[in-house]
């Protein structure tokens, strides 16, 4: 009669039936629930089993609408909701203190997840009193019962295991799906409240009807929970009565996620675990050996496909699996499935914004502008790619000027028609950058002192330099500057990045054991006339520094490649790839396959043969390849060995052939694992001995440049593919020229104001105040770093006179129009480079400016801008092609009088 009533309480404060008035509906909610539910979420007295349900829907509705009242469910402690889930954990022999709670039902969850993964830490196996996993499997555990008897210690053991936080679970649908019949062994394989007691005691299950409603109300209470530490996410501790100084931790929303997905089938449930896994899940976890690792993608996808399953038209779900997709470069399905997203959902942004980018990886910059503009909420993701969009196709229309480029602008005799007081859309690109470099700044805090006390640390730092001990000046240098985090200071005020500056510190300590296990082992022998390997045995004195699993490493929506269409300032545009290498580094370092030492060194070259390994998405048809095809073959095979590694499958052409036939040894690996790929450079007869690994990619397509960040080789350069600077502790060197890398942009040390120093050794904080652009040490080239095929040859006429040469091009002129230029989404009007080639054509009469149709939308902008700034005679001298076959475009170069390029200009 009592729950009668509050139904009927309910239905009159209803309107229309639809929706409860939240200050009546919470005023009953609050009197049922506080009379019957202490603070603690323990019930006042006894409840029949077959009535808790009904409480759990109070408790529920309570919830829901203090949720409702606020708006945001990051506002509101899951303690609200953790209710329903204590009241789905009532034994039928309640007593006190002995009721299970949620945080025994995460505990057992998580060690459970343990089991299956096949990684229970011995500590744990012996809290549990088991002395193997199979005795685990083999025994009639009651996991519940006996995490709630261990209490703390438990948690502590896995807190050790996860850095401070939960380690990583990776379970899939089918795992999941089996989760009650472990967690819930003693009470039939359902919620303990779904089980009750017959006057012997034996237990019985409750009828379907209320298992099914308990089972619907509880999952709904684990995924409101997830979904709050899931908008938590990024360092706020919570202090309520279920979680006690529980870290926010993506391990912990995963966990309740599973626990929802085992309690009732949940699409949403499914959507939000791949989201988390899409979010650097890495982890460090006891690994036995010959265990099977497990594929984050696959069960990503694993999840994806099961959510599609039980809602087929989830756009959200089609949105996500197509971003899997995407990122394993199978782009045409990725759209397919965008697409049916927005045929769902025409308003969905994500979907909107994914297929925008989409169409941008594929080369059809006027599609992304089409759906970047339908964006209703614009992110700034939206915004720098908008703008990346509206650059490659020279669509310059409310664009703006920067303050740099107005400045260069007024150096010119005279300049294009700009208006100062129209920011335009390049302002809002530079803002939005500027925004999320700056919010780094509140992330991590307290990485450090969760990673290693600073005495563990001080002594990584001291094993560096034991080959020559450190000066009392340069200890106390070390200790102010990595005790500096064991303090308590704002970092953002002072615009400090804790997390990069652990990532740069343990790079920095990976080099210096490595650099001491060679000087331990082979002394100062530059080569050798036997190949003598490091010691296995000593392994355990060059032990890595790890790093937790629970940092956060957020990257710039504007990509690297992307920042030299745009005149950003020289420390943005190093920002923007420091913090790429920063979380490269991470995604590298966190593998759980890592050997517990540093990668051993290589040994001196045998009999003075320096092994040199390329590695490169590029040894394809592609402009790279084209330049360096002959560079292989000229290694001295007598000083050099030649490796050459492609992370791109073979594409059939002759560029990829000689490239293969020019070195000592070449290897696809474009289907490897990171870690098949390492232990190849590691255990090869040959490569091993590599003492030197060069970079052909950078930030580039396919670059994997994990491979660099995991320290292999103790020499590692940058060269020819990514024309800029990788900010990144695993790149040592950049091949470079004087033109192309002005020595005023290479890193520099300079006091900072507020007297703080973040310099490592002798490597400048790329975080500092400095307008400088490069990280690495320079290796400049005499005239210039680009290595260009003198061999290329396409049916050369024989050696003509000048007239001979000029009666041949008027001929050509015929049929093309003279003069050649980059690509189009390399012009634009930050380098005020449109201008000037308008400006020539104005003062040199019957000039004509041939550009490549590449894009071709960006010929009508271009033709557009040309006719505003400089009238329609001077736009009608520009022409345009079509791309050509390579043959054709170096042939019909040839009828060129002048050679325009774009030029980058530091101030």
């Amino acid at each position: 009669m009592y729950w009668d009533v509050m139904d009927n309480l309910f239905d009159l404060v209803s309107v229309d039936g639809q929706a409860i008035k939240r200050a009546e509906g919470f005023a009953i909610c609050d009197f049922i629930q506080s009379n019957l539910i202490d603070e603690n979420g323990r019930p006042r007295q006894p409840i029949p089993q077959d009535q808790i349900y009904r409480l759990q829907n109070v408790a529920y509705t309570r919830a829901f609408v203090m949720q409702a009242g606020s708006g945001n469910t990051t506002q509101q402690p899951p303690d609200n909701y953790s209710h329903v889930v204590n009241l789905a954990l009532l034994t039928p022999h309640f007593a006190g203190t002995e009721q299970l709670s949620l945080r025994d039902l995460i505990v057992a969850t998580c060690i459970t997840g343990l089991f299956f993964m096949g990684t229970v830490p011995q500590k744990i196996l012996a809290l549990l009193g088991l002395r193997s996993m199979t005795q685990a499997y083999e025994s009639n555990l009651d996991i519940l019962r006996a995490v709630h008897v261990l209490g703390n210690d438990l948690i502590v053991a896995l807190h050790e295991v996860g850095f401070d936080s939960l380690p990583v679970i990776l379970l899939d649908p089918v795992q999941v799906t089996q989760l009650p019949i472990i967690l819930f062994r003693a009470f039939h394989h359902v919620l303990p409240s779904n089980c009750s007691m017959d006057l012997m005691g034996n237990p019985i299950l409750l009828p379907e009807t209320i298992r099914n409603f308990t089972n619907q109300i509880t999952s709904q209470a684990l995924l409101m929970i997830a979904k709050y530490f899931q908008d938590a996410l990024g360092g706020a501790n919570i202090a309520d009565g279920t979680f006690q100084s529980c870290r926010i931790s993506a391990p912990l929303a995963m966990i309740l996620y599973y626990l929802a997905l085992a309690l009732s089938p949940s699409a949403i449930a499914c959507n939000n675990l791949g989201a988390l896994m899409s979010t650097n899940m890495s982890t460090i976890l006891p690994h036995n050996k010959g265990q099977k690792m497990v594929d984050t993608d696959i069960i990503k996808m694993a999840f994806y496909q099961h959510g599609l399953q039980l809602v087929p038209d989830h756009p959200h779900l089609l949105t996500n699996l197509g971003s899997t997709l995407r990122e394993k470069g199978d782009i045409p399905n990725a759209i397919s499935l965008y697409m049916r997203a927005i045929e769902i959902d025409p308003h969905l942004d994500s979907a909107l914004v994914n297929i925008a980018s989409a169409f941008r990886d594929v080369g059809r910059p006027w599609d992304s502008v089409t759906f970047y503009r339908q964006v209703r909420e614009p992110s700034p993701d939206v915004v720098c790619g908008l703008a990346s969009a509206l650059s490659a196709i020279c669509d310059w229309r409310d664009r703006g000027w920067l303050k740099s480029e107005l400045r260069m602008l007024q150096t010119l005799r005279s300049s294009p028609p700009y208006g100062e007081d129209n920011p335009g859309w390049i302002h809002e690109l530079v803002s939005a950058c500027d925004a999320q470099l700056q919010s780094v700044y509140a992330q991590n805090i307290g990485l450090m002192r969760k990673t290693n006390s600073l005495q563990e640390w001080l002594r990584y730092v001291t094993l560096v330099y034991s080959d020559m001990p450190l000066l009392q000046t340069q200890w106390k240098k070390w200790e102010r500057r990595i005790g500096l985090f064991f303090t308590d200071f704002d970092r953002p005020e002072q615009c400090v990045n804790e997390g990069g500056f652990l990532i740069r510190l343990v790079d920095w300590l990976l080099r210096g054991l490595q650099r001491r296990w060679y000087n331990e082992e082979y002394g100062r022998l530059v080569q050798s006339e036997e190949s003598k390997r490091c010691q296995a045995s000593q392994n355990e004195r060059y032990l890595r520094p790890l790093i937790p699993n629970v940092g956060h490493f957020p990257i710039p929506s504007l990509q690297p490649f992307h920042t030299f269409s745009f005149h950003l300032e020289p420390r943005m545009i190093r920002l923007i790839s420091h913090r790429n290498a920063l979380r490269v580094s991470y995604r590298a370092l966190t593998q759980p396959w890592l050997p517990r030492h540093v990668y051993p060194p290589p040994p001196p070259p045998h009999i003075g043969r320096l092994n040199i390994g390329y590695v490169s998405y590029d040894f394809i048809n592609h402009p790279l390849a084209h330049l360096v095809q002959s560079v292989f073959g000229f290694h001295n095979p007598s000083r050099f060995n030649v490796h050459t590694y492609a992370t791109s499958p073979d594409d059939g052409s002759s560029y990829r052939q000689k490239i293969a036939n020019d070195s000592h040894v070449f290897i696809d690996i474009s289907s490897w694992s990171l870690e098949a790929i390492l232990n190849r450079i590691m255990t090869d007869q040959i490569h091993i001995r590599n003492n030197s690994v060069i970079n052909l990619g950078g930030f580039t397509r396919g670059a994997n440049n994990e491979i660099f960040a995991a320290r292999l080789c103790p020499v590692q350069i940058l060269m020819m593919g990514f024309p800029g600077s990788c900010g990144a502790g695993w790149c040592d060197y950049l091949l470079g020229d004087v033109i192309a890398c002005p020595p005023s942009m290479r890193s520099k040390t300079t006091p900072r104001e507020d007297g703080l120093s973040l310099d490592i050794n002798a490597e400048p904080d790329p975080e500092s105040s400095e307008d400088w652009i490069f990280t690495e040490k320079m290796i400049y080239m005499p005239h210039t770093f680009m290595a260009t095929d003198h061999l290329q040859f396409f049916g050369r006429t024989p050696q003509l006179s000048f007239e001979e040469e000029e009666i041949e091009r008027n001929r050509k002129r015929i049929v093309i129009f003279p003069g050649v230029a980059p690509f189009l989404y390399k012009i634009d009007p930050n380098k005020t480079i449109f201008w000037v080639w308008l400006s020539i054509l104005r003062r040199v009469p019957q000039s004509i400016l041939w550009l490549l149709r590449f894009p071709s939308a960006g010929e009508e902008h271009l033709k557009r801008t040309a006719t505003a700034w400089a009238g329609e005679a001077v736009a009608n001298r520009i022409h345009f092609t079509d791309v050509a076959p390579k043959e054709e475009h170096v042939r019909r170069g040839t009828v060129a009088d002048l050679f325009l390029d774009t030029a980058e200009v530091y101030e």
